[in-house]
C-alpha cells in the first residue's frame, strides 16, 4: 500500500496501532456474526515520503513498531535496466532460497531484526521533521482554483487564503501560512497570474490576483 504525502491523522494512527497491537478488535465477515480476535497483523507500505504523525499521536508505542527498509539510491531514468525483471525471473529460485535463509536467522532472533544506523537516523529525522505542507496548496490549487491567465479573471489575496485554510480544514490537512502562500503562488505561477492591488467599483484598492478564478466563485 502507498502512503499520502501528509500526516496520518489520529484516527488512522489509533487504528494501525490497535490492530498491529495484539488489541482485540472486531471483524466481521459476509453472512458470518461479527467476531472478536487479538489482532497482531503487519502492514507493508511503501512511500517517497517521510512518515509524519501529529503531536497528540507521537508515541514511542507506534515508532517501536516501524521496521524501515531504506532506499537510498535511485538509478538515472538513462542508466535503468530493461530485463531487470526478466533478469530477476531468471534467479527467481536462488533469491527465494536467500531469503528463506535470512528468515530462518530472523526466527532464531526472536523476529527482531538486526540494526541498520541508515534506517535508525531515518526515523529519528521524520520524528523531527518540519512537514513540508506546500503539496496542501498544489491540491487546492488543482481542485478549487482556476489558474486562467485572462487579465479579467482576479482574487483578492486574502479571501483565496480563507479559502485555502477551509479546504485544509476538509481534508484534516495543516496549513502555510498567508505569507508562505503568496510566496509559493509569486514563485510557482508567476507566468501566468500576477499579484498587485485589485481595484474593484465601490471598493478600496486590496492586494489579490490576476488571472485566478475560484471555482466556488466566492471571492
Amino acid at each position: 500500500m502507498d502512503l499520502p504525502h501528509g500526516k496520518l491523522n489520529p484516527v488512522t494512527v489509533s487504528i494501525i496501532k490497535m490492530i498491529t497491537g495484539d488489541d482485540e478488535i472486531t471483524i466481521e465477515r459476509k453472512y458470518q456474526s461479527p467476531q472478536t480476535i487479538h489482532s497482531n497483523m503487519r502492514f507493508l507500505f511503501g512511500s517517497n515520503y517521510p512518515v509524519t504523525l501529529p503531536k497528540e499521536s507521537d508515541e514511542d508505542s507506534f515508532w517501536e513498531r516501524m521496521i524501515i527498509i531504506p532506499f537510498l539510491y535511485s538509478i538515472p531514468k538513462e542508466q535503468a535496466d530493461h530485463e531487470m525483471l526478466n533478469k530477476l525471473l531468471a534467479e527467481k529460485d536462488a533469491i527465494i532460497s536467500y531469503c528463506l535463509k535470512a528468515f530462518h536467522k530472523v526466527i532464531k532472533n526472536n523476529f527482531i531484526f538486526s540494526k541498520c544506523s541508515a534506517a535508525d537516523e531515518m526515523k529519528a529525522q521524520w520524528r523531527n521533521i518540519k512537514q513540508d505542507l506546500t503539496y496542501t496548496l498544489e491540491e487546492f490549487f488543482s481542485e478549487r482554483v482556476n489558474v486562467t491567465g485572462n487579465p479579467e479573471d482576479d482574487v483578492y489575496a486574502q479571501p483565496l487564503y480563507y479559502e485555502y485554510q477551509n479546504y485544509c480544514k476538509e481534508q484534516n490537512y495543516d496549513y502555510i501560512s498567508y505569507n508562505q502562500m503568496i510566496e509559493w503562488v509569486d514563485l510557482n505561477l508567476s507566468s501566468e497570474c500576477k499579484r498587485k492591488r485589485i481595484h474593484h467599483t465601490g471598493s478600496n484598492p486590496r492586494s489579490g490576483f490576476i488571472g485566478l478564478k475560484l471555482i466556488t466563485n466566492k471571492q
